[in-house]
């Protein structure tokens, strides 16, 4: 699917520091939130994953809930092209979409449109005639 990558947000940063997840759609890059963070000495560059490590023992865990993230933002962008002809997102729409799936209290729903009563014969043909 979509080429997937993640940094971190500041390299350099003394404390935990949020995760970004880049995918490059049609020759551009847009990033995303994950609403992870790690510290950067626990972070290695050249896998752009956790570092294995026993100072940092929930690596496998934090590792799996990354790859989930690609899984969601690979199914995400299936989804839109099956039901958009095989068109992929605009950045916007896929930063819409993705902040909709991770952060779905967000997003209000709109009301449903209020179930009409059936009319009977009578008040049919008084609303055709009007």
């Amino acid at each position: 699917m979509a080429k997937t990558n993640f940094a971190l947000r500041d390299a350099k940063a003394t404390s935990a520091t949020p995760i970004i997840l880049t995918v490059f759609l049609n020759k551009e890059r847009v990033k995303l939130s994950t609403n992870e963070s790690i510290e950067p000495k626990y972070w290695n560059d050249e896998t752009k994953r956790p570092r294995v490590t026993k100072q940092y023992p929930t690596h496998p865990e934090f590792k799996t809930r990354l790859d989930n993230l690609v899984v969601k933002v690979n199914d995400l962008l299936r989804t839109y092209q099956n039901d958009n002809d095989d068109n992929l997102p605009t950045p916007t729409v896929l930063r819409d979409l993705w902040n909709e799936l991770l952060n779905p209290s967000l997003h209000v729903a709109t009301a449903p449109e209020p179930i009409q009563k059936q009319k009977n014969l009578i008040e049919f043909m008084e609303w055709f005639v009007d």
